[in-house]
């Protein structure tokens, strides 16, 4: 558990870098953050793709001072990690983390289709609005054909938001 007061991209580099050089994922990784730089936790997940087999079971990260800022591209390197095959990250939870779009959370959503390890995911970010939600909710059970039923997420157990 790491708890800090402020880390510059450097520092969430170094942390993504460390964890993604394991031979071995670790259980659980939290880090709570006063401030850091607006894409700090970007760099982080983009150290992460480097390994994703690495990845930690369970990641939880808070960051207050994003709150009212915006994520950036957080969702492009959040869907690539989570869309990878060899991504063994069963838990995520984000909060604090600056101004998510409905686009950007559909965006991760999609690249959930084939991830078979997650099962828990809670993104606290301000912007999201409640019409996310039937996007999410497809996700997890398409009912639109018996196909489509089929080849749902069934590993992802809880999205909250």
């Amino acid at each position: 558990k790491f708890e800090k007061y402020h880390e510059g991209n450097d520092v969430l580099q170094a942390m993504g870098n460390m964890l993604a050089r394991r031979i071995s994922p670790i259980e659980c990784f939290s880090l709570h953050l006063l401030s850091t730089e607006p894409d700090g936790i970007s760099v982080f997940f983009r150290e992460l793709l480097v390994n994703p087999i690495a990845t930690p079971r369970n990641i939880f990260i808070t960051c207050r001072a994003l709150e009212r800022e915006s994520a950036g591209d957080l969702h492009l390197d959040l869907a690539e990690l989570l869309g990878s095959h060899s991504c063994c990250l069963e838990v995520l939870h984000l909060s604090g983390i600056g101004q998510i779009s409905d686009d950007a959370m559909i965006y991760i959503a999609s690249s959930l289709q084939g991830n078979l390890t997650l099962k828990g995911l809670r993104i606290h970010a301000r912007g999201l609005t409640a019409g996310v939600l039937n996007p999410l909710s497809t996700l997890l059970c398409d009912t639109t054909t018996i196909s489509s039923t089929y080849n749902s997420n069934h590993t992802l157990k809880c999205i909250k938001s």
